[in-house]
C-alpha cells in the first residue's frame, strides 16, 4: 500500500514547530513500521498519482476541496484529518462568522450535531 501525505499550505510558515506536521510524522512512522509506504508530498516534485492507494490530507481549510476534487479521479480513496494547530484562533473566528451567516437561513438557530442541541445566536449584526 502507498499513501500520500498532503499538509495544509500554511504549515510552511511554522516549519518543524507545527503540531499538525508533528502528528502527521508520528502517524507516518507507525504506518511505515507496518510496511506501508508513506510519501510526504512536496509541491516542487512530480508524482504519479495513480501509484497511490490513499491521499491523506492534514489540517483544515478550503484548499482541500479544490485539491481533493482534482485528485479524486486519480486516487480512489482519501482521508481527511482536520487537526487544529497554531491556527486555531483564526479558524474559530471564521467558524463563528460562518455560523452567523448560516443562521440567517435557519431562523437564527444553529444546530450542532455533536452535542445534539440548538443554540440561539445573538443578533450582533
Amino acid at each position: 500500500m502507498k499513501v500520500a501525505y498532503v499538509i495544509y499550505p500554511d504549515a510552511l510558515v511554522s516549519g518543524r514547530s507545527n503540531g499538525v506536521r508533528s502528528q502527521a510524522l508520528v502517524w507516518k512512522d507507525i504506518l511505515e513500521s507496518k510496511g506501508i509506504c508513506v510519501d510526504l508530498i512536496n509541491c516542487w516534485e512530480h508524482y504519479n498519482w495513480r501509484d497511490y492507494d490513499v491521499v491523506h490530507y492534514f489540517g483544515p481549510g478550503p484548499w482541500i476541496e479544490h485539491l481533493s476534487a482534482r485528485l479524486r479521479s486519480l486516487v480512489g480513496k482519501s482521508i481527511y484529518s482536520p487537526i487544529e494547530g497554531d491556527f486555531a484562533p483564526m479558524y474559530n473566528l471564521k467558524k463563528e462568522i460562518f455560523k452567523k451567516k448560516l443562521a440567517k437561513f435557519t431562523n437564527r438557530r444553529w444546530y450542532n450535531p455533536f452535542i445534539e442541541r440548538s443554540y440561539e445566536l445573538k443578533n450582533n449584526d
